[in-house]
Order: C-alpha cells, then structure tokens, then sequence
C-alpha cells in the first residue's frame, strides 16, 4: 500500500472485487463508497456472523450518522479482535471522521486490512475458497494485504516487548535516570495534556451543535416518519378497499353469468314445453276439426236427401236464368269498370307520349333552324375568311413595295451623298459656273424624285394604317360570330340533350309498361297458384301439399340456411375483429390499465348480454301473448261455428217440423174436400189455427236466422282483424333483427301458428275473388245449390199459396221476398256446399 496517501488502482479495483464478491445489498464501485458503512457491517456479518449481530444505528447518508456507523463497526471489530488476542491498528474518532466525511479511499482500503485481520482471526475457510475463486489479480492483492497485515501485527509485538525489557532494565538500573528527561518527559505530558483540553474543548462545542443538528434531524424524521406511517395506512386502505372491490365485482361477474345461464336454460326449458304445449292443441285442434268434418258430412247427406225429396217440385227456371243473367251482368260491369281504368291509364300514357314527341318535335324544328343559322354563319365566316385573306395578300404586296421603295430610298441617299461628295471634290480641283449650274440641276431632280419617293411612302403607310383598321375590325366581327356559333352550338347540343332524355324517359316508360306487365303476369300466376292451392284445401286436402305451402317452406328453408351461414360468418369475423382490436389495444400499455380496460369491456360485453336477453325475453314474451290470443280467438271462433252448426241443426229441425204441418194441412185440405160442405166450417178453423201456430215457429225461425247472421258476420270480422294483426306481427318478426335464437323462436312460431291462419281463413272468412273468365269447382256447386234452392223455394211457395188462395187465406205479394224462408234455405245451402261466400 502506497505511503503518501494515494493508493494504486489495480490495488482499489482488486478490493472493489473482492467486496463486491460478497453478497451485499447495493454493489460498490469505488473504495469511496464504503463510507458509510453499510457494506462494512455486511462483509463482516457474511464472515463470522455470531460475532457480529444487529443492525447499524443509523441508516441516514448525513456525515455524522456515517461516523456512527463506522464507529460501530470499529467497536465491533476491535472488541472480536481482543477476544483473540490479536494487535490491530487504532483508529481515533478523528481518523473516523475524516474518513465518513473526507470519502478517502485510503482511509477505507486501510480499514479493510482491519476487515482482513477479522478474517484471519479466527482463519475462515469459505471466505478462502470464495477468494480462490475471484479472477487474476485479485487473489494476489488481497494475500499481499494480508502479509502487510500479519508483518505490522509481529513488528508491534517486537516493540512492546523491547519496551518491555527496556522497562525492566530501567528499573534494575534506576540511578542511571536522569533528572533531566524526567522533566523533559513531564512537560511532553503537559503539553499532550494541554493538547488534548483543547481537543476536548472543540469536540464539546462540536458535541453540542451535533446534538442541535441531531434534534432538528430527529424532529425532521419524526415528521417524516409520521407523514410515511399516514402515507402508509392510506396505502393500505387503498389496497384492501382494491382487493374488496376487485373480489366483489369477480363474484358480481360470476353470479351475473350464472344468472344469465339459469335464465337461459329456464327460457329453453319454458320455450320447450310451449312447443309441446302447441304440438297437442294442434293435435287437439286437429281432432276437433275431424269431428267437424264428420257432423258436415252427416249434415250434407241429410240435406241431399232432402233435396232429392223436394226436387221434383222445381217449376221456376227462369228465376236461375234471372239470377245467372244478374250475375253476368255484375261481371260485364266490373270487366267495364276495369277495361275502363286500364282505358284511362293507357290515354294518359298516350297524352304523356304525345306530349313529349311534341317536346321532341319543337327540338327538332328549333335543331334545324339552328342548323340552318349554323350554315349561314358558317358561310358568312367562310367570307370573311376570303376577304381577311385578300387582306392579307394586299397587305403583303403593299409591305414589299413599301420594302422596295425603303430600298430605293437609301439607294438615291446613298448615290446623292457619294454625288455631294464628288460634288465637292470638283469644287475644290476645278471650281465652274458652268459646271456648278448643271450639277445643281441633278441634284433638284434627284430631290424632287426624293420628295416624290415620301409621298408614295406616305400613302402606303396610310393605305397600311385603314388595312389594319379593317382587319381589327373584321377579326372583332369575326369574334363575335364566332361567340355566336359557340352559343349556338351549346344550345343545339342542349336541345339534343333533352331530346336524348325525353327519349330516355319514353324508353324507361316503355321498359317500365313491359316490367309492369311481367309483374301482372307473375302475380296473376300467383293468383292461379294460390287459387288451385286455396280451392284444394276448400276440397279436403291437406294444407301442407299445396304448391304454396311448399313453395313458402323451401324459402324458409333456404332463407334460414343462409342466414344461419351469414350469421356464424359475422359472428367469427367480429370475435377476430374484436379480439385483434382489444389486443392491438392493450399493447404498450402498463398492467393496472389494462385490467381497467379488461374490466370495463367485461361490464360492456355483459350489460349487452343483458340488454340481448332483454330483447329476447320480450320478444318471445310478445310472440307467446300473440300466440295465446290467435288460439283464444281461434277457440271461441271454433266455438262460435259449433253454436252456429247447432243452430242449424236446430233450425233444420224446425223446418222438418213445418214442413209436417204445413203436410198435415194439406191433408186436412184434402179431408175437408172430400167430407163436404158440413165439416167445412171445423176443418177451415183447424187450418187457420195450424197456419197460425206455422206463422208463429216462422217468425221465431226469423229472428234466430237474424241473430246467427249478425254472429256469422261477427265472426267474419273478428277473424280479419286477427289474420290482419297476425300478418302485421309476423312482419314485424320479420323486421326484427335475427339473431340464432331470436330466427329459431320465429321459424317455430311460424310454423304453429300458420296452419291456424290458413285453417281459419279456409273456414270462416270470405277473402277469396274467383277469377272473371274460368268458374272453379266449388263457384259451380254455389250455383247448383243456389238454382236447387230457388227451385225449391218457389215449388213449395206456389204450391201452398195456391192452395191456401182457393180457402180464401190472403198471403203476401208475389213481387216480395220470403226472408225467413230464403235466409234459412241459403244458410242450408252454403254448409251443404261448402262455399264461403
């Protein structure tokens, strides 16, 4: 180690290795570190840990608390060192101070060797094989400081021996003494005493700002250490009041999903035995319907019977032929009507195209008038374009004479000035009147040509000023029939525009007539279709045979297919969405805020699960109440048909029961004819009271006919309403938005409650319009009841007024209609026929 107070750096990096070897809490760069004492405390604790226990007394980085510490660890050392019986260097409380104030690495490379000697003493055999481990040149340093160690220790021993037998020797020879060095020595002793009152004296005043500096640091700490307990439990209570919230919005989570899993379980649970709820009333519904059928059949063949029985009274054909006539005229009407409408459609449709080939027709005038100024302006412009170039070849042949005469202008100047000069020169060599009178001469002549030469130039230059004048003028005019040729020519080409999209209208009118008369055509191939379908169900087929039945399922079928496929293909395309979305999300972000986002989007994905079952559970609250009235109407529907069948029966039966009185008076007639004339007067009053009791059970019959009409008619209407509600609701569904769930509970729906419609519709409303041109089977036998009715009406009204007119008995008009009689017969014709009218 180097003595002038330096020390070498392959020496410090050696130690700073072999400190930071050992395993301390906050590694160390330079000697200078070590200071503090920290990493003292934890080499020696990693050394001989049962020698040195406990904690440091302060952990504070102010100088005096670092002079604390290494004073600790100076005791700690010193005090292990003597147990051992070992020499070591004393460090004062000064060197201490230096040393946590100065950061000297010196001063700490010489209180490791104390480190060193802790280490030999007791020899520590980890620590060597630790130190064997270290890399070049480490291990050698380290044994070097070892040796200075081990040589300090054994040359302090030498001294305090020979200060030990010098000690004796003094003794044994006490004369030889001196008196002076003992004075020499007491005033060494003074002096060191004085030395060490004054050092005293400081170390008090600096004892007591010490102890100033240590209440305000320990009043500061305690505010700190306060402020950090504070700061403390609120973290605490943050992080409970956190665990707390994140448990209970778990178990919130998790009892909402069990919730929701319950009722959706419960919802399929409730939606199966709805299905098979519907599945028997169907079965029921059925039943009754085979019942119906049975006392329909019964009813027919009672009522052929009875028609067979009266036919061969039939005598009034022309009333059918009447009837058939009115008929045929209703449907010459409404074909007039409606041959009139599509009259009236077509004769707008031909104005409208009159008008526009009108339009079409003035564009075309006003195109050629355009057409014909277009020429003319064209020929004015081909003129004008012969005079500009006349113009311009004049121009032309006036700039090269102008040219020329420029020339022969400089020409004479030139030929004049060399004449001057020549002029001149013969002046001078010779001098002459003669001479002088006949150049002058020249020289007039050749100025008058000069003169003359300007003049020319003059008038070309004017004849060229009224040459430019023209031609700005004609460009100008040129310009401005140009404009108007330009003009004229947008207005033809908007002209031709309309024209091009009046002929475009008049297409898209003629495209538009053809599609509306396809459109007619396939609804009238609907309209066929549904009417063999509807005339096969009035017929006793079954509803799901018909060509529209089929037709609706397999649309159903294909439509639910390809819903079904459209939806799991945007059901996995918003799951990878979503999932590529929430990832590119939370990237780069930190924990806590992305357990906030994966929180908030559970309580978004399960409040739209809730908002979803919400949904559902009103629709299939809704489809199921709409469900529970068809069936109700359906019911009391069914219902009010059976009355209206007992009644008939009822109604029948009393008819049964006058046409046996209305025998048993023409047999009392016929006693009475054969009696004579004295048992005449008893048999008119046995007749008059038999009429009276059959005008009685007539008007009776009457008014119960009236009541079952007004009941009929009630039901006709309560059923449009229901059929009209029930395609209003299954639109609705439709609009609806389908989820899987949602498309199944509509398909089921559907599927119950459309054999109900059509059944209800097939039985008791009067919705159908036969076709004009071709009667159907069930229009034929509507009309054969309707001819064996009147037929029987009118036998039997004639026949019993005609015997009831011989005995006086006055009856009602023939021109009036008998209500009663009719009214109930009808009523027996349509459910013999089966035709709802």
């Amino acid at each position: 180690m180097a003595t002038n107070g330096t020390l070498p750096h392959g020496t410090e990096a050696a130690l700073v290795v072999w400190v930071n070897s050992f395993p301390l809490t906050n590694h160390v760069n330079s000697l200078s570190e070590m200071n503090d004492g920290q990493a003292l405390w934890e080499m020696l604790r990693e050394i001989h840990a049962e020698a040195f226990t406990g904690e440091l007394p302060s952990k504070k980085q102010s100088a005096y608390a670092r002079q604390q510490n290494l004073q600790h660890v100076y005791r700690k050392i010193a005090s292990h060192l003597d147990e051992h019986d070992a020499t070591f260097t004393i460090f004062t409380d000064d060197e201490l101070r230096d040393m946590a104030v100065d950061e000297s690495s010196t001063s700490i490379a010489k209180f490791l060797q104390l480190v060193l000697q802790v280490v030999i003493t007791p020899p520590n055999e980890a620590i060597f094989q630790k130190l064997r481990i270290l890399p070049d040149p480490t291990p050698q340093v380290i044994l070097r400081l070892w040796q200075e160690t081990m040589d300090q220790a054994e040359d302090e021993e030498v001294d305090e021996n020979s200060d030990m037998g010098s000690g004796r020797r003094s003794s044994n020879s006490g004369s030889n003494l001196s008196s002076a060095r003992v004075i020499d020595r007491e005033l060494r002793l003074e002096q060191h005493l004085a030395e060490l009152k004054s050092q005293l004296d400081r170390c008090e005043a600096e004892v007591k700002d010490l102890k100033e500096a240590k209440e305000q640091t320990d009043d500061a700490y305690n505010r700190l250490s306060e402020s950090y307990d504070a700061i403390r439990k609120e973290n605490t209570e943050i992080d409970k009041q956190l665990k707390k919230f994140t448990a209970t919005h778990n178990e919130r989570e998790q009892r909402s999903v069990k919730e929701l899993e319950t009722k959706i379980s419960q919802q399929e649970e409730v939606i199966g035995r709805q299905e098979t709820q519907i599945n028997e009333s169907r079965s029921k519904e059925a039943e009754m319907q085979r019942k119906i059928k049975k006392l329909d059949a019964a009813d027919d063949r009672l009522q052929n019977l009875q028609d067979d029985f009266d036919v061969q009274k039939v005598e009034l054909e022309h009333q059918t032929r009447k009837a058939n006539a009115g008929e045929k005229y209703k449907q010459k009407v409404q074909a007039s009507q409606n041959l009139e409408k599509e009259r009236d459609s077509l004769r707008k449709e031909l104005n409208e195209a009159r008008s526009r080939l009108e339009e079409a027709g003035d564009l075309r005038r006003g195109n050629v008038k355009l057409q014909q100024e277009n020429r003319e302006i064209s020929q004015t412009l081909s003129r004008s374009e012969r005079d500009n170039t006349e113009l311009r070849e004049t121009k032309q042949a006036y700039l090269g004479e102008i040219n020329r005469l420029h020339h022969d202008s400089k020409s004479l100047r030139d030929a004049l000035a060399q004449s001057q000069d020549r002029i001149t020169d013969l002046e001078e060599r010779f001098g002459g009147p003669e001479r002088h009178s006949s150049v002058d001469h020249t020289l007039d002549s050749e100025l008058a040509e000069a003169l003359n030469h300007e003049q020319q130039m003059q008038v070309a230059s004017t004849v060229l000023l009224w040459t430019r004048v023209l031609m700005s003028s004609r460009k100008i005019r040129i310009t401005e029939l140009e404009k108007l040729v330009r003009q004229l020519k947008s207005d033809a080409s908007d002209r031709d525009t309309k024209l091009a999209m009046l002929q475009g209208q008049l297409d898209s009118a003629r495209e538009d007539s053809a599609d509306q008369y396809k459109q007619g055509f396939e609804v009238r191939q609907e309209m066929s279709v549904l009417q063999s379908s509807l005339t096969e169900v009035r017929q006793g087929h079954s509803i799901e045979g018909t060509e529209t039945f089929k037709r609706m399922r397999e649309q159903i079928k294909a439509q639910q297919k390809q819903c079904a496929h459209l939806e799991e293909k945007l059901s996995a395309a918003q799951k990878v969405l979503e999932a590529a979305e929430s990832d590119r999300e939370l990237m780069d972000k930190p924990k806590l805020q992305v357990i906030e986002e994966v929180r908030m989007q559970n309580s978004l994905a399960m409040t739209q699960l809730q908002s979803e079952h919400d949904a559902l559970r009103n629709r299939h609250n809704r489809l199921h109440d709409m469900f529970v009235d068809l069936t109700e109407e359906r019911n009391a529907a069914w219902h009010d048909s059976h009355e209206a069948v007992m009644a008939k029966a009822e109604s029948d039966m009393k008819a049964d029961a006058d046409s046996q009185t209305l025998q048993e008076s023409t047999d009392l007639l016929r006693q009475a004819g054969t009696l004579g004339s004295i048992d005449e007067s008893k048999g008119i009053k046995i007749y008059a009271s038999k009429i009276e009791e059959s005008r009685e059970r007539l008007a009776k019959a009457q008014k119960h006919i009236e009541k079952q009409d007004a009941l009929v008619k009630d039901l006709e209407a309560r059923l449009e309403q229901t059929n009209a509600s029930a395609q209003n609701n299954v639109e609705d569904a439709n609009k609806l938005p389908a989820t899987k769930v949602s498309h199944r509970v509509f398909i089921t729906s559907f599927s119950i409650f459309s054999p109900l419609l059509v059944g209800g519709i097939s039985h008791f409303t009067d919705h159908s319009t036969p076709s004009q041109n071709v009667p159907t089977s069930a229009e034929r036998s509507y009309t054969q009841n309707l001819e064996r009715e009147i037929k029987l009406i009118a036998s039997a009204y004639h026949d019993l007024a005609g015997r009831l007119q011989m005995n006086n008995v006055i009856l009602q008009r023939r021109t009036e209609a008998p209500k009663s009689w009719l009214g109930r017969q009808r009523k027996a014709m349509e459910g013999v026929g089966g035709l709802v009218r």
